[in-house]
């Protein structure tokens, strides 16, 4: 228990009889490091359990040898001095002595029994009252500091480079709304920014991939096709092609679009999921549908071999197939299937789908027949592939098969009625009517069309080809018909008028039947002729035109093979021209979407 300091101990009292010992001690062993004057060679600290004055025992002292500051000894890492108290320490019950010569690392035997000769060596005693529920402090200066790799300062590094990453990839996003903006965020394109190229030369290092088919399931099976013509034919190709994968129980490996060259402003390929909604797809249809896009082998510089099976009529001409497949980077080798032919020469009568689709069924599965027709037409030079590559027989995990097989020859060959007849179209009606436009996309069609009409209401759209109209007067000898008429048209956007008028009157009060009866109307057309353009400007009608100055710098550069078919299936009512696929797409898309009335003008 700490006491009260006593009247007859007090440090380096002379009247002490134990200091006078230690006095003369010192003068008869004296220390071989001298002290400069005034330093005291050595305290005394007492332990008393008295609280009163004149009570107990006498006080106990222990000397401890100090050093000056100019001749430190080797024997002590720093000065001593007492703690100025007013208390003092008890000593418990038992316990040794607080310092000892040989306890300590650094001192000497020989001068600690010099210097202290009353200090016992505390080798072996119990020193569990002082290190007991406590830890030494000094541990912890002598252990060595333990090093984590993943501590705070490694950790906000880290963090620190996420966020570069981040925002290099946001500086890289084009700032619009266009699907044609969008795909420039392809990996393709990405790996020739000057930002990415770096970051995707690491990203390829990391994962290298030699071939698409790396990507897809082991044991899947897979359907792919070529593409040819315009966008529109394109997408009338991707429904049919999922319908016949969903009979033949295949997923659909869906390449990016071509835009023909001359009418297309921006990239030359636009990738499947910058246009249209693939999961809204996948889940209305339960067609397993794969961007190439995606799986793709990025970087790599070598071209890939694909066989592709393909009707005898157009063998003699694949060169624009072979051309959109080489931009994807597959070598494609076309084989003809002769057996087709009995199948092909009957679709000329209502929708010949069905029965083509129960031949390819049994054909993907006939293993030795494709065999057979693929030798053959390698022994017969039938067989044509990109100069500079080798034959690629057809193989039955990723069959390539051409649109020549799987759809009628063409639109015009095959649709004899100028309005919208399901019978004529199970595969839109199936599976083309669940191909949604991407959200950004329809957005920005919208406010082109409001900005273009000045306001945001309905409005009848019509589109005039010029390339199809002559297409159908060379296929029916008809030369007198192949310029289009605009009276023809005037006339199909007066019964389109009528037919809405007509659907507004049940349940709708007098301002829609005025509003439908005003409605405006909107053209799209593929001639440049400034005489048959102003008569059509003549009429009221608004024509639009992409390559506009202010639209572009309003809304982006714009391809019309990609924001005419959004704003044609976004209109009241619509005419087309006969024989066109953006016309028939069109129309099919505002019956089925809209329910609006269509008519085809031939």
């Amino acid at each position: 228990m700490p006491g009260y300091r006593q009247p007859h101990a007090t440090l380096n009292g002379d009247a002490n009889p134990i200091v006078q010992s230690a006095a003369r001690i010192r003068r008869a062993h004296p220390s071989p490091l001298p002290s400069p004057p005034g330093t005291p060679d050595s305290c005394e600290i007492f332990f008393t359990s008295e609280h009163e004055e004149g009570s107990g025992s006498p006080a106990t002292y222990y000397s401890f040898p100090t050093s000056s500051a100019s001749g430190r000894s080797p024997s002590m890492a720093r000065s001593v001095s007492p703690r100025p108290s007013y208390f003092a320490l008890s000593e418990p019950k038992g316990a040794p002595p607080p310092y000892s010569a040989s306890a300590h690392p650094f001192k000497s035997a020989g001068r600690g029994s010099t210097l202290s000769p009353q200090l016992k060596d505390i080798a072996g005693s119990n020193l569990k009252w002082r290190t007991s529920g406590q830890q030494d402090p000094d541990s912890k200066k002598r252990r060595p500091p333990t090093t984590a790799w993943f501590d705070n300062a490694n950790a906000l590094k880290l963090v620190m480079i996420v966020l570069l990453l981040a925002c290099a990839y946001l500086t890289m996003i084009p700032r619009g709304r266009g699907a044609e903006l969008r795909s420039r965020m392809s990996p393709t394109k990405l790996a020739n920014a000057p930002v990415f190229a770096p970051l995707m030369s690491i990203a390829a290092t990391m994962k290298k991939q030699t071939s698409f088919r790396d990507q897809l399931r082991p044991g899947s099976q897979h359907l792919i096709s070529p593409n040819e013509g315009e966008l529109a034919l394109q997408v009338i190709d991707l429904y049919h092609l999922a319908h016949l994968a969903i009979t033949s129980s295949r997923s659909v490996i869906v390449t990016p679009f071509s835009l023909p060259v001359g009418t297309s402003v921006g990239p030359s390929t636009v990738p499947f999921s910058s246009i249209f909604d693939l999961q809204r797809f996948k889940q209305l249809t339960n067609v397993e549908v794969i961007d190439y896009d995606e799986i793709r082998p990025h970087g790599a510089d070598s071209v890939e071999s694909l066989g592709c099976w393909v009707a005898p009529s157009i063998l003699a001409d694949v060169s624009s197939r072979a051309r959109s497949m080489m931009d994807n980077g597959l070598a494609a080798s076309f084989f003809p299937i002769h057996s087709m032919g009995h199948v092909l020469n009957s679709a000329g009568e209502g929708d010949s789908i069905p029965r083509i689709h129960d031949f390819l069924n049994k054909f993907v599965n006939d293993i030795p027949a494709q065999t057979g027709l693929s030798q053959q037409a390698i022994f017969s030079q039938q067989a044509q592939t990109v100069m500079g590559h080798k034959h690629m027989v057809p193989d039955a995990q990723v069959m390539c098969i051409d649109p020549s097989l799987y759809r009628p020859d063409h639109p015009s060959t095959t649709i004899t009625s100028d309005v919208i007849e399901a019978k004529d179209y199970t595969a839109f009606f199936s599976h083309g009517r669940h191909l949604y436009f991407a959200a950004e996309l329809q957005e920005t069609a919208m406010d082109i069309a409001s900005f273009v009409l000045g306001h945001r209401g309905p409005y009848i759209s019509v589109h005039i080809s010029a390339a199809a109209q002559k297409a159908r007067c060379e296929l029916e000898q008809k030369p007198e018909e192949c310029e289009p008429s605009i009276a023809k048209y005037v006339e199909g956007v007066e019964e389109v008028r009528n037919l809405a008028m007509a659907g507004y009157k049940s349940g709708k009060n007098r301002e829609h039947r005025h509003s439908t009866k005003s409605l405006s109307v909107l053209v799209s057309t593929d001639i440049s002729d400034l005489g048959f353009r102003g008569e059509l400007a003549s009429l009221g009608w608004t024509l639009l035109e992409y390559e506009d100055l202010e639209l572009v710098q309003r809304f982006g550069a714009w391809s019309p093979e990609i924001m005419d078919g959004v704003i044609h299936s976004s209109a009241k009512g619509f005419v087309g021209t006969k024989g066109s696929p953006k016309s028939i797409v069109g129309a099919l898309r505002t019956q089925a979407w809209r329910q609006g009335p269509t008519r085809f003008v031939s």
